[in-house]
């Protein structure tokens, strides 16, 4: 498969009182960084890329600038910051989200090498982003 992200699709099928989840495979583009790689301040342009915008921009862009090493961090963390804005009025949605934050470095905390340290920040992000998406009134 060329350069497609594929991603899962879950929708529930109900029948005689069971349900069933199925996972389908959907393909899409792949998002790419419009940071150069190469750049010696790399994450600073990645995070500066993000201002101004909201969550699920900003978790886009923090996933297509990934390098999968410690530096994710700083770039997952700036998109956790903006995803926090949205539900930081809301007190149990913090402690929920400091809660999950902490199992999500509890969960690698015991590995070594920066990938793990990447792995954990964007599990952090995802939490963020699932509780920002929650947050958000439907239009």
């Amino acid at each position: 498969m060329s350069r497609a992200l594929v991603r899962s699709v879950l929708f529930a099928v109900t029948g005689l009182g069971a349900t069933l989840v199925v996972s389908l495979p959907v393909a899409h583009a792949e998002p790419s960084c419009a940071v150069t790689k190469h750049d010696d301040k790399f994450v600073d342009h990645v995070v500066a890329s993000m201002s101004g915008k909201a969550c699920n921009e900003a978790a886009e862009i923090a996933r297509a600038c990934a390098l999968g090493a410690s530096g994710d961090s700083v770039i997952a963390g700036a998109a956790v910051k903006i995803c926090k804005s949205d539900f930081a009025t809301h007190q149990a949605d913090g402690e929920l989200f400091t809660t999950l934050a902490k199992r999500c470095a509890s969960k690698y905390a015991k590995q070594q090498g920066s990938l793990y340290v990447s792995a954990a920040a964007f599990c952090q992000l995802d939490v963020a982003t699932l509780l920002s998406d929650l947050d958000i009134p439907v239009e």
